[in-house]
């Protein structure tokens, strides 16, 4: 929805016949929610433009970091990030390597089936829960993380540290509360995988 979309949509009102879920999926993507005691409503305002535009620049240029480390390494970042998490914490189990890099279970397991194949890591059962099974990087798992690049691109990682630290840490904050708030709408990390 652009800046020319401004004001009031209602799902009665709309001069297309949208369902409420595609209001809603468009809102999320565009816009803040009001709720109404009979519609959801939706609102775009500057300030709202600005907040999708900063997010859809950090996406981008996060997914072109990404391509780039996906071409180095021929892993992406979340199996990097993953095999940092394991060389971390070796014994961890999945839980807590999903809740270490903040995505769920099911992705994190993914991932593990993807480098568990490509030789990056083993998984064992735990002796004290069989149930549970821990995971180690193998050789081939240390030497693709020694070579890895940076897992944020080396030019941002340089302006950053040459901030003064209660800089720093207002954007860290900040980062905190726009990945908190935003996910409260998200229900999978299936993209990350």
């Amino acid at each position: 929805m652009s800046s020319a979309c401004q004001g009031w949509l209602s799902a009665e009102s709309s001069s297309h016949k949208m369902s409420l879920g595609s209001l809603l999926l468009t809102a999320r993507r565009s816009a803040i929610l009001l709720r109404d005691t009979s519609t959801w409503k939706v609102t775009v305002t500057p300030i709202t433009e600005e907040v999708l535009a900063s997010i859809r620049k950090l996406i981008r240029a996060s997914d072109v970091y990404s391509s780039k480390v996906r071409q180095i390494s021929g892993l992406t970042s979340a199996q990097l990030l993953l095999l940092r998490a394991i060389d971390n914490k070796p014994s961890a189990t999945l839980g807590q390597l999903a809740a270490q890099i903040s995505l769920s279970q099911a992705t994190t397991s993914t991932i593990i089936k993807r480098l568990e194949s490509g030789g990056y890591i083993c998984k064992t059962r735990s002796d004290a829960d069989r149930r549970k099974s821990q995971v180690f990087l193998t050789e081939s798992g240390l030497e693709a993380l020694v070579n890895a690049p940076n897992p944020l691109d080396q030019s941002f990682l340089d302006r950053f540290t040459s901030l003064k630290p209660y800089e720093q840490t207002a954007i860290v904050s900040s980062l905190q509360r726009v990945a908190e708030m935003m996910a409260n709408d998200q229900s999978t990390d299936s993209d990350a995988a």
